[in-house]
């Protein structure tokens, strides 16, 4: 009995694991690379990093993760990691790229 609980216990781990891997975006590597020596970017930023990167302070980045937008916009995903969060740099660039395009467009 306790077996199976194990097993569908690391079933669960596994497949929580694989979500969080699966929004992982191709992105190219001389764009993460150029992102990463402009800005200094490191490949999971905290929140207040992250709120430095979108110009925002840290308490908006925070209730843009319960309200769902940042600026008007999808917020940018983040891993929670117990009370940790961290923004990975894929995901940075990929909200940064997507407001960059929806600026263009309004213009």
């Amino acid at each position: 009995m306790r077996a199976n609980t194990n097993i569908k216990q690391a079933t669960t781990k596994v497949s929580t694991a694989t979500k969080l891997l699966s929004h992982i975006t191709k992105i190219a590597p001389a764009t993460l690379r150029y992102y990463q020596d402009t800005y200094g970017i490191k490949p999971r930023s905290g929140s207040k990093e992250a709120a430095y990167i979108f110009g925002c302070t840290e308490d908006t980045l925070r209730k843009s993760r319960s309200t769902g937008y940042l600026f008007g916009l999808p917020a940018p995903r983040h891993i929670k990691l117990g009370y940790t969060v961290k923004y990975t740099l894929e995901d940075i660039v990929e909200w940064m790229e997507t407001n960059n395009k929806n600026e263009a467009e309004a213009a």
